[in-house]
C-alpha cells in the first residue's frame, strides 16, 4: 500500500518540522506532502532550508543548527523513538503553497487532489502538531489491509505534554442533542487499549488529528467539505459516509498531539479563542442542520448553556460571540464566515 501523508502547516514551521523529523523515522511505503496555508511567519522558506540541511545556527529566530546532528526528539518521552540515520532521504517531501488560509478541510483537500492525481493508495492526514512512531503508519496500514470493507482508521492518540494519557482512541462518539463529541479513552492509559471491535460501535467520527483514508472512500464520499473551515470537517465526512465504509483505528499506532495549542482555551477555566468561539459556534447549527436537523433546538439550548457558563466566569464578550456565531450557523457554515472577514 503506497500512502501520501497530508500535512497543513499556517504559521506553525517549528512544529511542522518537529512533526517531520518523526517521519524521518517511519518506516513504510509513504510520501509526504505539506500543504502551506498562506503563511505570513516565512513557514515555506523555513522548512525548505531545514529539508535542504541549510540551517545553521545563525539562521534568523531560534538556532536549529541541532537538526543537523541530532534529532529533535528525545527517546526517553515518546516511548521507543529512534534517531535517524546519519542521512536522510527526503526527496519525498513535496511542500505546495496553498496560495491563502483555505482552512482545515481546504489545506488537506489540496493534498487530497495531490494524491489522486498520483497513484497512492491510501492518504494519511495528519496534524503538523504531532509526532508519530516509527511503526505508527504500518499499524494504520495492517489494520486496513485486513478488511477492504475500512475506509477510515484512527490512531491511539496521546497528549504530547503527557503521553501517560489518552486524548483519544481513533475518535469520538457524537452526541447529536449538543452538537458535541465526546473523546474515547478520554485520560486513559494508553495500554491495555480495548480492541477495535469493542469500540467501533462507538466510533462515530476520526478525529482531525490523525485520520488514514483509504483511496476507495475518497473517490466514493468526495473531499472534505470546506464549508466549515475550521472544526466539524471529520464529522461531516462520517456522516456523509453514512456506514458505506467501517470506520475503525488501529490501537498500536501512537501519535502524540499537542492538543489546543493552534487555536488556544483547551483549558475548562481559561478564556477560549475568539476563533474556537467563531467556528464551532457557527458550526455547530450549520452541521447539525444539515445532519440533525430534529436536534437543531437543544443544540440551541446547549450553546445557550455554555454562554451562562462563559458568562459566569467573566467572560461576557466571549459568551456573546458564541451566541452570534451560533446565530448565523441558520443560515451559513464556517467557511463563508471565513470568507467574509477575508474581504474585511
Amino acid at each position: 500500500m503506497r500512502v501520501l501523508i497530508v500535512l497543513v502547516n499556517w504559521n506553525g514551521w517549528r512544529d511542522s518540522i518537529e512533526c517531520l523529523e518523526a517521519l524521518r523515522r517511519c518506516r513504510g511505503n509513504f510520501d509526504v506532502v505539506l500543504c502551506d496555508n498562506g503563511s505570513t511567519d516565512g513557514s515555506l522558506e523555513q522548512i525548505q532550508a531545514w529539508a535542504d540541511s541549510q540551517l545553521a545556527a545563525d539562521t534568523q529566530g531560534p538556532p536549529w543548527a541541532h537538526l543537523l546532528a541530532a534529532p529533535i526528539l528525545r527517546t526517553a518521552t515518546y516511548r521507543n523513538l529512534a534517531k535517524p540515520a546519519a542521512t536522510a532521504d527526503l526527496t519525498w517531501l513535496t511542500l505546495i503553497p496553498t496560495g491563502g488560509n483555505l482552512g482545515f478541510a481546504g489545506g488537506n483537500n489540496v493534498g487530497l487532489r495531490y494524491g489522486l492525481e498520483q497513484d497512492y493508495d491510501a492518504f494519511w492526514l495528519l496534524n503538523t502538531d504531532t509526532v508519530v512512531e516509527p511503526d505508527a503508519l504500518e499499524h494504520l496500514v495492517a489494520r486496513v489491509q485486513a478488511d477492504p470493507s475500512i475506509g477510515l482508521c484512527g490512531a491511539s492518540v496521546l497528549y504530547y505534554a503527557d503521553p501517560s494519557k489518552v486524548q483519544c482512541f481513533g475518535g469520538s462518539e457524537y452526541v447529536p442533542r449538543r452538537a458535541a463529541g465526546r473523546y474515547i479513552g478520554y485520560l486513559q492509559p494508553p495500554t491495555p487499549a480495548p480492541s477495535p471491535a469493542a469500540l467501533e460501535g462507538k466510533l462515530d467520527y476520526i478525529v482531525g488529528a490523525s485520520m488514514f483514508v483509504t483511496r476507495a472512500f475518497v473517490e466514493t464520499i468526495g473531499l472534505m467539505s470546506e464549508d466549515y473551515f475550521l472544526y466539524f470537517e471529520e464529522m461531516d465526512w462520517s456522516a456523509r459516509n453514512n456506514g458505506r465504509f467501517r470506520v475503525t483505528y488501529a490501537p498500536e499506532s501512537f501519535v502524540y498531539h499537542k492538543h489546543g495549542g493552534s487555536v488556544g482555551g483547551s483549558s475548562a477555566r481559561s478564556r477560549p479563542s475568539r476563533t474556537l468561539i467563531i467556528y464551532s459556534g457557527v458550526n455547530r447549527i450549520f452541521f447539525t442542520r444539515r445532519f440533525y436537523k430534529q436536534h437543531t433546538l437543544t443544540v440551541l439550548a446547549a450553546i445557550g448553556l455554555d454562554c451562562v457558563k462563559l458568562a459566569a466566569r467573566g467572560h461576557l464578550f466571549s459568551a456573546f460571540s458564541l451566541m452570534c456565531s451560533a446565530l448565523k450557523g441558520f443560515s451559513q457554515g464556517g467557511g463563508a464566515v471565513a470568507a467574509e472577514a477575508a474581504t474585511q
